[in-house]
């Protein structure tokens, strides 16, 4: 694990990808930047159906899964829980 170089004091390591549960969205990604109260990441996907949950973090599998183009700045505020996500992250909708 990389150490977080922001000052800000966050549970979120840049470098790690995370499954991020918010107040509307799950999103999945890998954690490029934190910055003020958002936390930036790179390679993330929103995840429109994880499926069965616990399945889906043995797995890394997901029943629908919508890329974004750019990086994705999450509010830290609206994050209701966040895990690290231990699989390769998806790189095509499903």
């Amino acid at each position: 694990m990389s150490k977080s170089k922001s000052k800000n004091k966050s549970p979120f390591v840049i470098g790690n990808k995370y499954f991020i549960r918010s107040v509307t969205f799950h999103n999945v990604g890998r954690v490029k930047d934190i910055v003020g109260g958002f936390v930036i990441l790179e390679n993330a996907s929103w995840i429109a159906d994880s499926g069965r949950f616990n399945e889906m973090l043995q797995t890394g599998e997901f029943n629908e899964v919508e890329p974004f183009k750019n990086d994705v700045f999450v509010n830290i505020a609206g994050i209701v829980d966040a895990t690290l996500f231990e699989h390769e992250l998806p790189v095509g909708p499903k």
